[in-house]
């Protein structure tokens, strides 16, 4: 559970975390990689992929809200999440919802997992920007003489600054990740488990996508790449639209590209269960 002060709260939920310790707990450790920094060290899952009041509303432009609500709803979710994983683990299967609760679905555990990242909050908000300085362009007829010159000297992406309230993009995340959802739904699922001998590894964007055919990430809706959701050190979820066997014990080979594919897009942090892969 993150801290519901609204203080260090978590946009990698610790439940997933702890299958990548040493000891498959919450107070087991990782081996930590921050490539902003540069920097190794080892720490527990309460320690990374935080940020401090990450989904906490203004309270005093929503008086009328909990200011928390966001982060209640996340960690509602995050026993189910924690329950699906641990059930792939044991069945070797993708359990089907007992009920019409979506949120028993692992699809939308994972949209909800790529939602609730940073990078897709800053993503909301470029797109969200891109939109705004576009529909500016079509009402420049009608602008002042001083805002044409501006933007003739400038273009509009630098004349216009736009500082937005991220309270918007946080009421975002569930919306978001339902479109995510249905994208993730699209694709034949495999379940994947590593030789004895090595192990996955993950980072503070758990879920990666790189092309079949060509160097480079893709997009979740592009028919030509494979999704990663690595879900324990032994244990993976791989995602295409070819159709693919619904389990696959691989070779070291096979891992070291998975775990290639993790280690190319992170957000700043990859995080093992041993010093050995990172």
């Amino acid at each position: 559970m993150s801290n519901l002060s609204g203080d260090r709260q978590h946009f990698v939920p610790q439940a997933y975390l702890k299958r990548f310790t040493d000891t498959n707990k919450k107070d087991g450790l990782l081996y930590v990689y921050d490539l902003l920094r540069d920097k190794e060290f080892i720490s527990a899952p309460a320690g990374v992929a935080h940020r401090n009041q990450y989904y906490r509303f203004t309270e005093d432009l929503y008086p009328d809200i909990d200011p928390d609500i966001v982060d209640k709803i996340l960690d509602d979710n995050v026993p189910i999440l924690d329950d699906l994983i641990g059930n792939i683990i044991e069945t070797r299967k993708i359990p089907i919802p007992s009920s019409e609760n979506i949120f028993e679905s692992i699809y939308t555990q994972m949209g909800l997992m790529i939602a609730r990242s940073p990078e897709s909050r800053i993503n909301s908000i470029l797109l969200t920007e891109v939109a705004i300085k576009e529909f500016a362009l079509t009402q420049l007829e009608d602008a002042p003489q001083e805002i044409k010159a501006l933007v003739e000297e400038k273009g509009v992406y630098e004349a216009f600054k736009i500082d937005f309230n991220e309270d918007y993009f946080k009421q975002k995340t569930i919306e978001l990740a339902a479109s995510y959802t249905e994208t993730l739904c699209r694709r034949t699922w495999q379940i994947v488990e590593t030789p004895q001998d090595c192990h996955f590894i993950t980072s503070d964007l758990p879920i990666s996508v790189r092309k079949l055919t060509s160097y480079g990430a893709g997009s979740l809706a592009d028919p030509n790449t494979v999704v990663f959701f690595p879900i324990s050190k032994y244990i993976g979820l791989v995602g295409e639209f070819n159709s693919i066997e619904s389990y696959q014990l691989l070779n070291r080979e096979q891992v070291a590209l998975l775990n290639t594919q993790t280690l190319e897009r992170p957000l700043a942090q990859v995080f093992s269960c041993a010093n050995d892969s990172i």
